[in-house]
C-alpha cells in the first residue's frame, strides 16, 4: 500500500504500524512527534496504530538551540 511520509511516498506492507513505518525508514523514534493526518500519534501508540493506504505522516524533530 502507498503512503506518505514528509510529502514523500513510500510502499509499505499491508498491516504495518506507525512503528513499522518508522523503523523501515530507520528514523530514530526519539525526540520526535508523529501526526497521522493530521491527529497526533502519542509514542506509545506507535506500535499498534495501523496504517491505511493513502494515509500521510508528519515526522516533526525536536530541536534546540539559541
Amino acid at each position: 500500500m502507498k503512503i506518505k511520509i514528509n510529502d514523500k511516498e513510500l510502499s509499505i506492507a499491508e498491516g504495518s504500524t506507525v512503528g513499522d513505518a518508522i523503523r523501515e525508514q530507520q528514523i530514530p523514534s526519539e525526540g520526535i512527534a508523529i501526526a497521522l493526518n493530521g491527529a497526533v500519534v502519542r509514542k506509545a501508540d506507535h506500535d499498534s496504530t495501523v496504517l491505511k493506504d493513502g494515509d500521510t505522516l508528519l515526522i516533526i524533530k525536536a530541536f534546540y538551540g539559541g
